[in-house]
């Protein structure tokens, strides 16, 4: 299950990183950039793009090493850990609706339980 899940992570984050490179407006507007400058296009794409591939290329490293499981596990709490409260308050704090929005804080949610249950379940 433990490597179910980092491949599973390493395979949306380099999805994501692909769909971001290949039509990053389509993907920024999904995400709320309506619009944005050539400089935010760019930071766009580096940090959607290029942060989500070095992601993918880290869970992937994890999940190929069974004796790393472990770690990948904690980077997957840490991560998400760091994600889902200011998901949560920018929900909150700007009343979002939108499904895109709240179908990506639902995953990621997901991506925070599943890991801590992991580490729960082997003591």
């Amino acid at each position: 299950m433990t490597a179910a899940y980092l491949w599973i992570n390493a395979g949306l984050y380099l999805l994501f990183a692909i769909w971001c490179a290949a039509r990053p407006q389509q993907t920024s507007r999904a995400l709320g950039y309506e619009q944005l400058s050539p400089a935010g296009r760019g930071e766009y794409l580096s940090i959607y793009g290029g942060l989500e591939l070095g992601l993918a290329a880290i869970f992937a490293a994890l999940a190929w090493r069974p004796d790393l499981h472990n770690l990948g596990l904690w980077l997957g709490v840490l991560l998400y850990g760091g994600i889902v409260p200011f998901r949560a308050y920018s929900l909150w704090c700007y009343r979002i609706r939108d499904r895109t929005v709240l179908g990506l804080a639902l995953g990621e949610l997901l991506f925070l339980l599943l890991p801590l249950g992991l580490l729960a379940a082997s003591g």
